[in-house]
């Protein structure tokens, strides 16, 4: 339950700030990273899939994200979540959607670890 009181704290202040940034700390990235690695892995795909989207590892230190095989954001461990949108609504909207996924699978992988 405290995790899940600590996203929802992340996931506000995410909403109030606009700060991704603040969501992918290197221990949150390689968390999800590593859940993602093993259910690739167990499944033996090349990607790993949750609401629709396809969550691809590139190297060890980013995640793409796809929709309808479109790369729509990714989630890197050092610079956080971007997007590859060219207009700024859908920008925001794709990474405000790209750290509401994140942060879900963040807690599934807690909850797959204990």
């Amino acid at each position: 339950m405290k995790n899940l009181t600590l996203l929802l704290f992340f996931f506000n202040l995410f909403m109030t700030n606009s700060n991704p940034d603040n969501v992918v700390s290197k221990e949150n990235f390689d968390t999800v990273y590593q859940y993602i690695f093993d259910q690739i892995k167990k499944d033996t795909t090349k990607f790993y899939s949750y609401k629709n989207y396809d969550f691809y590892l590139k190297e060890e230190s980013e995640i793409l994200v796809k929709k309808d095989t479109y790369i729509i954001s990714h989630i890197s461990r050092e610079n956080g979540i971007r997007s590859l949108a060219k207009r700024e609504k859908d920008n925001k909207e794709l990474v405000k959607k790209t750290t509401q996924l994140f942060l879900e699978l963040l807690l599934i992988a807690d909850k797959a670890s204990q």
